[in-house]
């Protein structure tokens, strides 16, 4: 996959360096769908995942990017861009469980999506989410209680 260094032709603009392309191949696609998974809008997605590959000091390994990424979904769900994704209209447990994620607050997607679908272990997610791995647990348990209690939609 090419990438561009940045927009602008302005090289004090242009990261110090990119992501290592093996990374950049392995993790854009991953990230994309994480972050339209949690915003919800494709535009928002393509847009955070250039925010979180194309900077001055662009992460160097998965923990950095999902880091990155989860630091990018915050600014975002702070300042308000987030629409419930968009659930395939066919009837199977994966678009129940689409269905039922759409439910759910953009963070604690992203929490539930890094554990069970990125598959982050508890020690690397605790680091992305600068928080204990007991406070971790905590809130990956209380996540997925409230995805399970949602009434299927």
């Amino acid at each position: 996959m090419k990438w561009p260094r940045s927009r602008s032709d302005n090289s004090s603009d242009r990261p110090g360096r990119l992501p290592p392309p093996a990374l950049l191949d392995r993790l854009y696609p991953r990230v994309l769908g994480f972050a339209y998974q949690v915003l919800g809008d494709a535009e928002l997605a393509a847009q955070s995942a250039e925010t979180i590959f194309v900077r001055r000091d662009p992460p160097q390994n998965e923990v950095a990017v999902w880091t990155a990424a989860i630091a990018t979904m915050r600014s975002y769900v702070a300042r308000g861009f987030v629409v419930r994704p968009l659930v395939p209209q066919t009837q199977s447990w994966q678009t129940d469980l689409l269905r039922r994620l759409a439910q759910l607050e953009p963070l604690e997607r992203a929490l539930l999506l890094l554990r069970y679908h990125e598959d982050l272990e508890l020690e690397d997610l605790a680091q992305v989410l600068g928080i204990s791995e007991d406070e971790l647990r905590k809130q990956v348990a209380l996540a997925r209680g409230k995805l399970l209690d949602l009434p299927n939609v």
